[in-house]
């Protein structure tokens, strides 16, 4: 709470003078200063009511105290590498390498993340929260922490949701994204979050958690994740015998709680040669296969709380479930999804309908895939909204966004809610918002940033000979820097084509002409 405050009341202070600063602006700045000061004030307010939450109520702050804790389980154990095999054939015995310690200086907020939850807290949980139906857009730069924070907020929900009624089980959040790589990569991440979340519920003395495992699913297509349990089956089969069309799709590549790898891997027989491939972390389960963590000292040796397959995600819905907008396209083929939204065969509501979306990289859902998610938002948000009170709950929304254009229209016609509040909002200059400022030197002065060189030629008519003159020019270039860090940037070129043609043309050129043309 200490920290809560401090940075309250830091801003408090930064807005303070942000308002003097209006006064000496030029004339026709003033109206646009004060809206942004007034944007900056009101997640001030915000901030302040969550921080009074916390102070009143035993059981969000319980909740917020346990997702602190998640997150920074989380933390410890997603920049671990894999844990590789090892393999004793005289034992027939098989181990891991041991994991590596944790690395140091995590255990910290970012500010902006610790104001998001502050401000986000009241309006996750209660469904008649002033600012339920406004949705949050986190703008901040690529690598700057986004993730972390609304996954900070999902592990609240869950924990909040618990606490209260731990009866009411099935997917309380929903996370999509625009892109299956982009949805695989965050899966990973947010696997290590439920992991942490079960260990403490595991580890929870009071048993206030209850007695369901925390849980999350990932939902995508059929050439990504097994669609149905004889699929799943199929696809186990073949790995298993080491089929040379055997494809792995179960996703996760290591535990994501110890880091032990996962999927076919070849064991090693001698240290000079490989044997047969041996698949890791998968077992056959009655009808369908899970998940566990191959190394016999893993937590999670008998079983991870992951489920990869549509079918198991409809039997048991999980916690949080991860997707693609694309595969709510389905809904109206597939009667079996309801159960996610807390609704059984016969149509009725047996529990409570996921009361969080959240939407990643809001600025890839535009053009003609806008239009059409637009209009499945409609079907999404009342299979989430709740009317069994006396009003309707809708479910709270929170997008994010490394850029900012026209965000506003953009969230009215794709969600038809009319308030939208970004975070942090801009202040009256684009370097500080004070969340996030320019680096500077300690003399004032702004830091070297990176400089980019663009070559144009128009003597060369042709394409091919102007990469080839390039080309070689930079990779001989290279070899006149001193061997070591300072050479190793640029050794490598970093190349894209906008069709598989230009590709192929490249790698002739690569092969041949670029070579002979350093020569």
């Amino acid at each position: 709470l200490s920290s809560a405050k401090e940075v309250a009341s830091l801003y408090s202070e930064w807005i303070t003078k942000r308002s003097e600063e209006i006064a000496t602006l030029d004339p026709h700045h003033p109206p646009a200063a004060r809206a942004h000061v007034a944007a900056c004030r009101s997640c001030l307010d915000r901030m302040r009511s969550g921080v009074a939450l916390l102070e009143s109520d035993s059981t969000v702050r319980t909740a917020f105290q346990l997702a602190n804790q998640a997150v920074l389980l989380q933390q410890e154990r997603s920049f671990r590498s894999s844990r590789q095999m090892l393999f004793d054939p005289v034992a027939m015995r098989m181990s891991f390498e041991p994991p590596p310690p944790a690395p140091k200086g995590r255990g910290t907020w970012r500010p902006f993340q610790l104001a998001f939850l502050l401000m986000s807290l009241r309006s996750a949980i209660d469904g008649e929260a002033p600012d339920r139906d406004t949705v949050e857009l986190i703008w901040f730069p690529t690598g700057g922490g986004k993730t972390e924070a609304y996954l900070g907020l999902t592990a609240f929900a869950l924990f909040h949701r618990r606490l209260v009624n731990p009866s009411d089980d099935g997917t309380h959040v929903l996370m999509r994204y625009t892109l299956r790589l982009l949805t695989a990569q965050q899966f990973q991440r947010a696997s290590g979050l439920i992991c942490a979340m079960e260990h403490l519920r595991r580890n929870d003395g009071t048993k206030s958690l209850g007695d369901r495992t925390f849980s999350i699913g990932i939902w995508l297509g059929g050439d990504t994740t097994p669609n149905d349990r004889s699929d799943a089956l199929t696809s186990f089969r073949k790995l298993d015998r080491g089929d040379e069309d055997a494809d792995y799709n179960f996703v996760l590549l290591r535990c994501p709680w110890c880091g032990a790898e996962m999927g076919p891997v070849k064991r090693s027989v001698t240290r000079r040669r490989n044997g047969e491939p041996i698949l890791l972390g998968l077992e056959r389960t009655g009808s369908t296969v899970s998940l566990h963590c191959p190394d016999q000292h893993c937590e999670f040796a008998s079983k991870l709380p992951i489920e990869v397959v549509d079918e198991d995600l409809y039997a048991a819905p999980p916690d949080l479930v991860i997707g693609t907008i694309d595969k709510f396209a389905g809904l109206a083929w597939n009667p079996d999804a309801r159960s996610l939204f807390g609704i059984d065969s016969a149509g009725l509501r047996k529990r409570s309908p996921p009361g969080l979306i959240i939407q990643d990289e809001l600025h890839l859902i535009t053009g003609p895939i806008g239009s059409v998610a637009g209009l499945y938002e409609t079907l999404i948000e009342e299979l989430c909204t709740d009317r069994r009170g006396v009003k309707s709950l809708r479910p709270k929304i929170v997008s994010s966004t490394a850029t900012t254009r026209r965000y506003a229209q953009q969230i009215r016609a794709l969600y038809d809610r009319k308030d939208t509040c970004l975070f942090p909002p801009p202040g009256l200059d684009v370097g500080d918002s004070f969340f996030a400022t320019h680096e500077r030197k300690p003399d004032g002065r702004l830091t070297d940033g990176r400089i980019y060189v663009g070559i144009n030629a128009p003597s060369y008519p042709s394409g091919p000979t102007t990469v080839v003159r390039v080309f070689a020019s930079l990779l001989q270039t290279v070899r006149l820097m001193p061997e070591g860090e300072a050479r190793d940037p640029w050794w490598t070129l970093l190349t894209f084509f906008n069709s598989l043609q230009e590709l192929g043309t490249a790698l002739t050129l690569f092969q041949g002409h670029i070579p002979e043309r350093i020569r």
